[in-house]
C-alpha cells in the first residue's frame, strides 16, 4: 500500500529518487540562509557609507519581526558596526563571502534539479557545462538577493511615508502592499524560472516549466508571508525562546523554501510523465 501511494505521488521516474530529496532540501536551505545574510550586510553598509542613508529603523523592524523580544538587539549599533566594517575595507571580504555562499547554494540547487529532470537514476556528474550554468545562476541570483535586500530594507521607510499622508494613507498603503508583493513575486519567479530553464536542458515542454515556476514562486511568497506573520505569535506565546529559537525558525523557513524549489521541478516531471 505504501509503495503504491509513493508511486502515485512521485510517478515512475521520481519514486526511487525521492529518498534523496530531504538531503537536497537541507543542503539548499542551509546555504540559502548563509547567502541572504551577507547581502543584507552589504546593502546596509553601502547605503550608510556611500549614499548616507540611515537604515536603522528598517533594520530594527526586521530584527523585531525575526528575533524574540528578549534578544534586545541594538539596531543602531548593528548599522554603525556594519558601516565601520565597510569603511574599514571589509566590504571586499563580505562580497567574497556572499559570492562563495551563493555559489554553494547554487551548486546544491543545480545538482538537485539536474537529478530530478534527468531520466537517469544516478546523480549527474559535474561537467564544464554544469559549472557554467551554476556561474550564470550565481550572478543572477546574486542580483536578485541584492534587489530583495534593498527592497526589504526600504519597505518600512516607504510605509512610514505613506502612513503620514493623512488623506491618502489607507489607499496608499493598500496600493503599496499590492505593489510590494507583486514585485517580490516577479523577482522570485524570474530566478526560479531561469533556474528551471537552464537545469532542465529542454527535456520537458516550456509551458510545464513556466507553470511550475509560477506555482513555486507563489508558494515561496505565501510561505514567507505566513512566516513573517506566524513568527511574532510564536514569540508572544513563548513557544520559541532566545536568539537560538530565531535561528531555528529561520532554518525551518529555509528548509521549507528549498522543498518548494524541489517540488516545483518534480511537478514538471510528474505532469510530463502523466
Amino acid at each position: 500500500m505504501t509503495a503504491m501511494l509513493a508511486r502515485w505521488i512521485w510517478g515512475h521516474n521520481l519514486e526511487q529518487k525521492s529518498c534523496l530529496f530531504g538531503g537536497f532540501a537541507a543542503s539548499i536551505g542551509f546555504y540559502l540562509i548563509l547567502s541572504i545574510a551577507p547581502f543584507l550586510a552589504m546593502v546596509i553598509g553601502l547605503a550608510y557609507q556611500v549614499f548616507h542613508i540611515d537604515l536603522t529603523l528598517p533594520t530594527a523592524k526586521i530584527m523585531h519581526d525575526v528575533l524574540p523580544p528578549e534578544a534586545r538587539i541594538n539596531a543602531q549599533g548593528m548599522v554603525e558596526n556594519v558601516s565601520k566594517a565597510v569603511s574599514g575595507g571589509l566590504i571586499t571580504a563580505t562580497f567574497i563571502f556572499a559570492f562563495l555562499t551563493t555559489q554553494s547554494f547554487m551548486h546544491a540547487l543545480v545538482r538537485a534539479l539536474r537529478y530530478i529532470f534527468s531520466t537517469e537514476q544516478i546523480l549527474p556528474k559535474s561537467s564544464f557545462a554544469s559549472a557554467l550554468t551554476s556561474l550564470a545562476l550565481v550572478l543572477f541570483w546574486g542580483l536578485v538577493f541584492i534587489l530583495f535586500s534593498v527592497f526589504l530594507l526600504i519597505s518600512p521607510s516607504i510605509e512610514t511615508f505613506l502612513g503620514s499622508l493623512s488623506m491618502l494613507s489607507g489607499t496608499a498603503l493598500l496600493v503599496w502592499g499590492v505593489v510590494r508583493y507583486l514585485l517580490t513575486f516577479v523577482f522570485i519567479w524570474m530566478a526560479i524560472h531561469l533556474t528551471y530553464q537552464l537545469t532542465d536542458g529542454n527535456r520537458h515542454p516550456f509551458r510545464l516549466r513556466l507553470q511550475s515556476s509560477l506555482l513555486a514562486a507563489l508558494a515561496w511568497l505565501i510561505l514567507s508571508y505566513g512566516f513573517t506573520h506566524i513568527l511574532p505569535l510564536l514569540w508572544s506565546a513563548s513557544i520559541l525562546h532566545g536568539a537560538l529559537g530565531g535561528l531555528v525558525a529561520m532554518l525551518i523557513w529555509a528548509y521549507a523554501t528549498a522543498w518548494v524549489l524541489l517540488l516545483g521541478a518534480c511537478l514538471v516531471v510528474r505532469r510530463f510523465d502523466g
